[in-house]
C-alpha cells in the first residue's frame, strides 16, 4: 500500500528528479507519509486516500497463494495480475489494477543448493584439514529442499476477494500448483441492532 501511495504521490513529489540532488533526495524521510496524510493538495488526493486506508487498517485484502511444485522451479515464470485476472470466472469485474501479485522465493541464499555443502567441516578436534560434510555423516531429519516458490495474491477492494481466490484457483489448475490457501476472512455485515 505504501508503494501505491508513493506512486501516487509522485506526481506531486517527482521523486525521478529528487533523487539526483542530494539536499533534496534529504526530505525524502520518514515523514512523508505524513505530508502526504496532511497536505490539502489535490494532485494528492489519491495518495492521501490510501494513506487513509492504511492509518485505519483497511489494508489490502489476501485473496490466497499458491505453492510451486518443486519440479517446477526451474522452469517457472514470474506471475502477472494478468495471469490471474485472465483466469477470472466470466462476468466478474475483477481487472488488472484491482490485483497485486507477490512472487515470493525463499531460500538459504544459495537457490536451490544445499547450504551445509559450502561450509568444510573438521573430523575432530586434532584434524587440520577441512573437508565437506559427507552425505553419510548428514542426519536424516535435514530437508532435501532448499528453495520454496510461492505466488500470493493480494486485492486492493474487499468485494473482488471472491473473484481473485476463484481466479487463483483456475490459475493454479492451469499450471498444475497445489490449490490456493488461505484469503482474508471477510466480515458478517452487522445488522441494525449491531449484533453480527
Amino acid at each position: 500500500m505504501v508503494t501505491d501511495a508513493l506512486v501516487a504521490a509522485d506526481r506531486h513529489f517527482k521523486f525521478n528528479e529528487l533523487i539526483w540532488e542530494a539536499s533534496t533526495f534529504k526530505t525524502l524521510d520518514d515523514t512523508l507519509l505524513k505530508r502526504i496524510e496532511w497536505s490539502i493538495d489535490a494532485d494528492l488526493a489519491d495518495a492521501r486516500a490510501i494513506v487513509r486506508r492504511l492509518r485505519n487498517r483497511d489494508l489490502y485484502k489476501f485473496a490466497g497463494e499458491v505453492s510451486v511444485p518443486e519440479h517446477m522451479h526451474a522452469s517457472w515464470s514470474r506471475v502477472s495480475a494478468q495471469d490471474i485476472v485472465d483466469r477470472a470466472p466470466r462476468g466478474s469485474a475483477l481487472h488488472v489494477k484491482d490485483v497485486i501479485v507477490d512472487n515470493k522465493e525463499i531460500n538459504y541464499s544459495m537457490k536451490s543448493r544445499d547450504p551445509v555443502q559450502a561450509v568444510d567441516f573438521f573430523d575432530n578436534l586434532d584434524s587440520t584439514t577441512a573437508q565437506p560434510l559427507g552425505t553419510d555423516k548428514v542426519s536424516s531429519i535435514l530437508p532435501r529442499v532448499f528453495q520454496d516458490k510461492k505466488v500470493r495474491v493480494f486485492v486492493r477492494d474487499p468485494a473482488k476477494v471472491r473473484a481473485a481466490n476463484a481466479a487463483l484457483t483456475e490459475f493454479a489448475k492451469s499450471r498444475h500448483c497445489t490449490s490456493p490457501i488461505g484469503n482474508t476472512p471477510l466480515k458478517r455485515a452487522r445488522d441494525d441492532r449491531g449484533s453480527q
